[in-house]
């Protein structure tokens, strides 16, 4: 629920995230950033898409409250709530499928956490280091490596990438993500104008405020117009669809221009090495 622009931050090819508080840290005095990155091969795997599409969706409520999940007004609990119920929604109906994977009863919101570090722990053969898997859930290792063994950002980039579904093993686990081939985006008059058909309500609510959120939504809607037409087609095929209520898909003009602007390749001044790689 607390989960906040505040909260958010631009690594060298990450966004990064600190909580202000966890459940076992009310005071977050030990809590760790998370980088999170973009997953420029499959756009099912790519956080930076499902956060810009989340706030264009759901900007009506991000204009009068910061936080991401908890609508304003609304008390503590409900964003995680709501949560809890939207992921037993996708599943209702589809329990067969999901039985030849897990028994259906164990599944809930909670798996997600732990599944996510299973896979980094025993997903592959070149797994992370365990303090950092554990950092990275906020979980303790005991109360004598807790104190020796710390955080290290190196550590958690690594992580970060293993977990938006790149694989060590392959060639392709240092790739950049999608960006804008320019050191200044908003100067270009056709960023500028995308800015403002999907993100115009967030900018001018928060112009001069420091929990800003332009430089986040700017590299989400990178991954969009990279993923643009992965997203039209899920459009197309289910009617109905919330990618259909996204402007910049119904504007091939803009979208067409858009693309010769982002590029995955190092760009000088931008993003020219990849973090995370061993």
């Amino acid at each position: 629920d607390c989960l906040a622009f505040h909260n958010f931050s631009l690594g060298v090819d990450s966004i990064v995230i600190k909580y202000d508080e966890t459940k076992a840290d009310k005071a977050g005095e030990k809590l760790s950033e998370k980088n999170v990155y973009a997953n420029p091969i499959d756009w099912t795997m790519c956080s930076w898409l499902a956060l810009g599409i989340y706030c264009f969706v759901f900007q009506g409520n991000l204009v009068v409250n910061e936080r991401l999940f908890l609508k304003q007004g609304t008390k503590e609990g409900a964003g995680s709530m709501k949560y809890h119920e939207q992921v037993v929604g996708i599943v209702r109906g589809r329990e067969d499928a999901i039985a030849t994977h897990m028994k259906v009863d164990k599944l809930n919101p909670y798996g997600l956490r732990k599944g996510a570090a299973t896979h980094a722990v025993s997903g592959t053969t070149a797994a992370p280091s365990i303090p950092s898997i554990a950092r990275r859930g906020e979980w303790s290792i005991g109360s004598v490596l807790d104190v020796y063994w710390h955080f290290g950002s190196v550590g958690d980039h690594y992580l970060g990438r293993i977990l938006c579904g790149l694989d060590p093993n392959n060639t392709n686990f240092g790739i950049l993500p999608p960006h804008w081939n320019m050191e200044d985006p908003l100067g270009n008059d056709t960023i500028r104008e995308a800015m403002e058909l999907m993100y115009g309500p967030i900018l001018r609510c928060y112009n001069g405020r420091s929990e800003n959120p332009i430089g986040i939504v700017l590299r989400c809607l990178a991954c969009i117009v990279y993923h643009s037409d992965k997203l039209r087609e899920t459009m197309v095929k289910y009617p109905g669809h919330d990618f259909s209520k996204l402007p910049i898909l119904h504007n091939s003009s803009l979208l067409n221009r858009l693309k010769e602007l982002v590029t995955i390749e190092p760009t000088n001044g931008v993003m020219t090495t990849a973090t995370g790689v061993p």
